[in-house]
C-alpha cells in the first residue's frame, strides 16, 4: 500500500526541514521522498502546480508547502484532513 502522507523535499531547504518537524510534532506519518535530479523537481512543479519545495501531501491530497501545512496546523485542521476521504481536491 502506497503511503498517502508524503513530503517531497530538497537539500538544503529549512522549510523542508520545518514541515518535518511540524509533521511530527503533530504525530503524522509521512514518507519524506528527496529530490535531487533536475528533471524531477521540474515535473513535480508541472504536476502540482507548485513552484517550491517542500510539497506536501496528505491523505493523498495535494496540501502546498510549509506556511499551508502551518496554517492548517494552526487552525487544527490537519487532522481533519487526515480523516477526510480524498477527492484529489488542492486544498488552498
Amino acid at each position: 500500500m502506497e503511503m498517502k502522507n508524503v513530503v517531497y523535499t530538497i537539500g538544503g531547504c529549512a522549510y523542508c526541514d520545518a514541515v518535518k518537524r511540524l509533521l511530527g510534532d503533530h504525530e503524522i506519518a509521512f514518507e519524506e521522498r528527496r529530490i535531487e535530479a533536475q528533471a524531477d523537481m521540474l515535473r513535480l512543479k508541472e504536476q502540482y502546480g507548485w513552484r517550491t519545495f517542500p510539497m506536501v501531501i496528505l491523505n493523498g491530497e495535494f496540501i502546498g508547502g510549509y506556511d499551508q501545512t502551518r496554517a492548517l496546523a494552526d487552525k487544527g485542521k490537519l487532522e481533519a484532513v487526515l480523516r477526510r476521504r480524498t477527492g484529489g481536491a488542492r486544498h488552498g
